[in-house]
């Protein structure tokens, strides 16, 4: 182009090139809001008039001719006239013209009587119709009661039965029974009724006491039982809700009752109250671990015999049973307080200073009175006092 300034080149247009590809349609538009509602549209002509109907059938001319008496009305199909008024026309064409009291009897009446009974003939008052359709006398053994007397009750005679019983029977009073009283029913000595198998005694219809035989023995129940002039034997075992004793034959009974219970030892209890031990067993077949005490002479150097005086005392129980009383009857403090000087000691002092088998029970223990163990106390008192004679003898060989 340096080489030639002066030429003007001019540039040439090309083919047009081929069309595109379309391009992707675009997204739909949004709905658009909707239009509001047009106007009424104009109403419709009216339709033409329908087709004449036909005419309808003439009615029947001028007036009905009056009826004659029993006539009525009547009509058949589209054609009207009187009739006469019969019981064939009202539907009663079976039925006689005949008043209540001229009617015969119809004849299922007729069938249903021909099985009845013909009337009965009238009896007597002193007669009753039988079952075959006779009259009979009516008398004690048309009910049955032929062997019956017509007495009263006060003039019944004693039976021939009764006799023969009574014949067997004890009298209230003056006679001797021979054989063996069997009573299947209690027995009551008062008024009212008695349960099978007790003897009650009673005044009036108060019972007072009372013996029950129950499979295994007697029960007496209402009060001391009383024997005079005799011993009471028993021959077999006695259980007994404890006993009352008195000074002497003639002394009035005390209110306490005392028992014995067996634990090795006689326990001894009064009323509720276990008072003390009675043992005086010392058989060598009932000991074992037998062994010498120890020396005992400090141990009895430190008992502590005492002087004293009785004071008033009854444990929680015997309390309980002054406040309620006894068969109605007070009851009086288990010890009494008394000025009498006795010497003794101190029963759980000796548990703490010998063994605690030197007395019963423990200190302060409801319902028992304790009491000390005698041979315990003797057995230390002999050891002790071996131990001072042997000593004496050594001095008396010096």
């Amino acid at each position: 182009m340096t080489d030639f300034p002066d030429i003007k080149l001019k540039a040439v247009m090309g083919f047009p090139g081929p069309q595109g590809v379309p391009g992707a349609p675009g997204a739909p538009g949004a709905k658009g809001d909707t239009g509001s509602t047009g106007p009424q549209g104009v109403r419709g002509e009216q339709g033409p008039i329908g087709e004449k109907g036909d005419q309808g059938i003439p009615g029947s001319g001028g007036f009905v001719e009056a009826p004659t008496d029993g006539q009525s009305y009547g009509r058949k199909g589209q054609d009207t006239s009187w009739q006469a008024i019969t019981k064939t026309l009202v539907g009663l064409g079976n039925v006689d013209n005949t008043t209540d009291a001229g009617k015969p009897i119809s004849t299922a009446t007729a069938t249903a009587l021909s099985g009845k009974e013909p009337t009965i003939a009238a009896g007597t008052t002193a007669q009753y119709w039988k079952g075959d359709k006779t009259w009979a006398t009516h008398d004690k053994a048309s009910v049955g009661l032929g062997n019956v007397d017509n007495t009263s009750d006060a003039n019944k005679p004693v039976s021939t039965a009764q006799a023969t019983a009574d014949a067997l029977r004890v009298l209230k009073s003056g006679d001797t029974m021979t054989g063996n009283l069997i009573v299947n029913a209690g027995i009551k000595t008062g008024a009212g009724s008695a349960t099978d198998g007790i003897v009650y005694f009673t005044s009036g219809s108060v019972i007072n006491a009372y013996l029950n035989y129950t499979g295994g023995g007697f029960i007496f129940n209402g009060g001391p039982l009383t024997i005079y002039g005799a011993n009471l034997v028993v021959g077999g075992t006695s259980q007994l809700g404890g006993f009352a004793s008195r000074r002497g034959t003639s002394g009035a009974y005390g209110t306490s009752i005392h028992n014995f219970y067996w634990t090795g030892g006689i326990e001894v209890w009064i009323d509720t109250t276990n008072v003390g031990s009675m043992n005086i067993t010392s058989d060598y077949r009932t000991k074992k671990d037998v062994v010498d005490l120890p020396p005992m002479w400090d141990t009895v150097k430190a008992l502590r015999p005492v002087k004293y005086t009785q004071a008033e005392f009854s444990p929680p129980s015997h309390l309980a049973l002054m406040a309620s009383g006894k068969d109605g009857d007070p009851v009086d403090h288990l010890f009494a307080a008394d000025d009498i000087e006795r010497w003794g000691f101190i029963a759980h002092e000796l548990q703490a200073t010998l063994t605690p088998s030197a007395a019963t029970g423990v200190k302060d223990q409801s319902d028992l009175i304790q009491a000390p163990n005698p041979f315990t106390l003797i057995a230390a008192l002999t050891k002790a006092l071996q131990e001072a004679m042997t000593r004496i003898e050594v001095l008396e060989q010096a």
